[in-house]
Order: C-alpha cells, then structure tokens, then sequence
C-alpha cells in the first residue's frame, strides 16, 4: 500500500497536466501577492517601493501568461486583442526594466532605459501583451551579451506609432540568420553553448503581429544587434502630460557621464523640465540664482552591485552630501533625488528675510 501511494504521488510531481499546473501556480501567485500587500503596508523607503511594484507587476503578468492557455484564458486575449485601452507607457518601461536589472547585474551589464522626451507618458493598445514582449526582447539581449550593455529605447514614431528599440553590445546576428532566428525551434548560429529554446524571437514576431506591428534585426552601429519594433497608432496625442515642477525649475545639472549614460539622463531631464549642460560647458544660470547639481557615474560601492548615479550640489556645504541612486536609475528615482536637494536648498537659501524669495 505504501509503495503504491508513494509512485501515485511522484507521479502527480513529476507529470502534471498543463491543468494541474496552472492551479498550483495560481496558488503560488495568490501566496505572492499577499506578501507583496504586506510589505506595502510597512512604509518601505520609495525606492523599495518601485522595486516592490517591480516584483507585483511581474506576478500579475505571470499570472496573465498563466491564464492564456486555458479556452477561457484564449477567448481574454482574443477580446484584449479587439479593444485598445489606455496606459501608462512610462510606468510600463520602467518596471519593465526594474525586472529585469538584476540578471544583468549579475553579468555586471548595465541596462539602461531611453526614452524620447517628446514620448507621451500615456498610450493605447494591450500593456500585457507589450511587457510580454519587452520580458523576451530583453531576456534575449541579456543572454546574448557578455560585456557592455542593453539599451530599451521607446521614442514616437510616424502618425502615433510606437517605436521600441533592444540594443546590445553582445556577439550580433549573423545577416544569414536575422530572419530565421524569428522561427520557432532555430536559434542562431552564433548561440552554441548557450541555454535556450529558441522560442523567445518567434513570440516576439507572433505578439507584433497580433498588434499589427513590425519586428526585425539589424546590426548595431556600435556593435551587437538591434531589434526595432514598430507598433501602429499606439501613442496618444500629448494631453495631460505634467508641468514641470517650481522646485525643479530651480535646478541646473552639470552632466559628467559617457554617452549612453548621458543620453539616458539628459532625455529624462528634459523630460522633468529640468535645465542641464554637459561638463565642460559653461553654467547656463548664475551660481545662487539656481543650485547647479553635478551628476556622475558613481563606481562600484559595496551597496551597489554595479555603477550608478551621484547627485551632488556645488556651493552649498550643508546639502553637498552627494545623493546616491542605484540602477537601473529611473526617471522617477533620478526627480525624487532632484527634489530632496531643491527643497534642502530653498530651506537653506530662500528665507523670510531674504528678498531674492
């Protein structure tokens, strides 16, 4: 009786149908984001808190993925596929590329995130969908580089096109193999030895499609490959973007970073409506009138797995303590960090007494 129970229980771990396992993931799911809801209710620091929208958003996409093998999950998608809803875009790419920052950490990769300053934060289309598809892109550039860095570029396109860009400073596709590697089962001829399914580029092409859109593989001018996708009438007209904050119109950013880097930040700056030149060129505002804010690569330190940003104010000893952000350096983390330092600095500076008020 014993050995009998033990092979009818190995048989339900080992061999579970696709129905089994669809349940006891939707139970690990469930355990998942009750966690999550405990830890936000503890008050965690900002940052903890993307970090922590990060891990929620990606269950709530695993859950999705889930889901969309049942007959009922088909029929969803289907009807998603027919109705384009609103989102945030911004929030999209960036929790996007928080999921994905600690694998290429481990590489000691830096991924970054540029985004066009005239890319409206809100779009239309299916937001499932384009994570599930920015998840493979990314994976696949990930795996494919071993030195340097991955670049998500999102930028507008032509009349409310959507255009997202994966770059790598890996190996590159060979010419031969930049339309085959979209078929499912082939990888390239430069991927032996490495893990993989060669199913990821196949979704990739299969989810354009369902949006009709274009994927395809170009070499990379510096190197590696670029994959560009071209998502039709997904952006929508620059409405309700957000005004530029009065602290952060107080704020001129000297910007000593190499180039991508530089790209990456002085795009989110122009973003946040914040004034900025890069080093070596003379200040664009006079010292006092605006506090001028010295951005640099922090190296590695013993809280950062891998390179970040140092945010110091030039001129002011009480506040000059240099703000440290850790990767994958967010818009949003990168204004909060601007914000502390202008509002340390319209304390010290600006007081009743003092008529530049």
């Amino acid at each position: 009786m014993g050995q009998s129970s033990n092979h009818v229980n190995t048989a339900v771990f080992t061999a579970p149908d696709l129905s089994v396992l669809r349940h006891e993931l939707a139970n690990v799911l469930n355990g998942l984001s009750g966690m999550t809801d405990l830890l936000r209710s503890a008050g965690l620091p900002p940052e903890q808190e993307r970090w922590l929208d990060a891990i929620e958003q990606s269950a709530k996409q695993i859950q999705f993925l889930v889901h969309s093998g049942t007959g009922q999950g088909k029929e969803r998608i289907a009807a998603e596929c027919s109705v384009r809803r609103k989102f945030n875009g911004m929030n999209l790419l960036e929790r996007t590329v928080t999921a994905h920052t600690p694998l290429a950490g481990v590489k000691g990769l830096k991924l970054l995130l540029l985004v066009s300053p005239d890319l409206p934060v809100y779009w239309r289309g299916h937001e499932r969908l384009i994570r599930q598809l920015l998840d493979n892109l990314l994976a696949n550039a990930i795996k494919f580089t071993d030195t340097g860095r991955v670049l998500l570029e999102a930028r507008p396109g032509k009349n409310r096109a959507l255009n997202l860009i994966v770059r790598d400073t890996g190996t590159g596709v060979p010419t031969a193999d930049r339309e085959r590697i979209f078929k499912a089962g082939v990888r390239g001829s430069n991927s032996p030895g490495r893990p993989g399914s060669g199913l990821g580029l196949a979704l990739c092409r299969k989810i354009v499609q369902l949006m009709d859109g274009r994927i395809s593989c170009v070499p990379a001018a510096t190197g590696g490959t670029r994959f560009k996708v071209c998502l039709p009438e997904t952006i929508l007209q620059a409405q309700g973007q957000r005004l530029p904050s009065l602290a952060l119109s107080s704020i001129a950013c000297a910007v000593h970073l190499d180039q991508a880097l530089g790209a990456m930040t002085s795009n989110f700056l122009d973003r946040i409506g914040v004034s900025w030149r890069h080093s070596g060129v003379d200040s664009p505002c006079e010292p006092g009138a605006r506090l001028v804010v010295s951005i640099s690569e922090c190296k590695q330190q013993e809280h950062m797995a891998w390179p970040g940003l140092s945010l110091r104010a030039s001129g002011y000893p009480d506040i000059s303590a240099p703000i440290l952000l850790r990767p994958p350096i967010l818009e949003s983390a990168l204004e909060q960090g601007l914000l502390r330092l202008a509002l340390a600095w319209r304390w010290q500076v600006i007081s009743p007494g003092d008529t530049r008020g």
